[in-house]
């Protein structure tokens, strides 16, 4: 199955083998950790081959992910440390107000009178809401809370998001 790089998202990593049977523990990237489980493929990196999830076992913090493709704890142990990855598609469509940080980075930063600012260089959450960084064309980089207080639209067709820095 050929695969383009840029039609994948990251999602979890294989921490280590689990048990003699092929069996991984995965850590997932996924704000709520079971969210992983609705993935019945994954992509590994580098390869980019497709592994089928033959099973998978949360406990409280720990994911275990059992593969068609791994048979023996020498298939497990060639998976250790390898990032997984699911093509954008297989991602939950989401509400209108609501955007995948992916949509996000790259899109051009403007102001309410549209002049060109900068561009969309990251787009973060350290636990108290997602925060947008900004390259400016003066190459300066800041972030911004990503609340309507300063991001006054977002227009991913359009390539763009408006902001209002007055408040600053």
């Amino acid at each position: 199955m050929d695969i383009d790089e840029k039609d994948l998202i990251y999602v979890a990593k294989v921490k280590s083998t689990r048990g003699v049977n092929g069996e991984v523990s995965v850590s997932s990237l996924f704000e709520v950790s079971q969210s992983i489980e609705r993935y019945r493929y994954f992509f590994v990196e580098s390869s980019w081959s497709k592994i089928n999830v033959s099973r998978s076992k949360i406990f409280k913090n720990h994911i275990s992910i059992k593969f068609e493709e791994s048979n023996n704890i020498h298939d497990a142990d060639n998976l250790a440390g390898k990032k997984l990855y699911i093509q954008k598609n297989q991602l939950p469509k989401l509400s209108e107000e609501s955007w995948y940080h992916y949509d996000l980075i790259g899109l051009s930063v403007r102001d309410l009178d549209n002049n060109l600012l900068g561009k969309v260089s990251g787009v973060h959450n350290f636990g108290a809401g997602d925060i947008i960084e900004i390259e400016f064309i003066n190459g300066k980089n800041e972030m911004l809370l990503f609340d309507k207080s300063f991001i006054k639209d977002v227009d991913v067709e359009k390539n763009k998001i408006v902001i209002d820095k007055t408040g600053v």
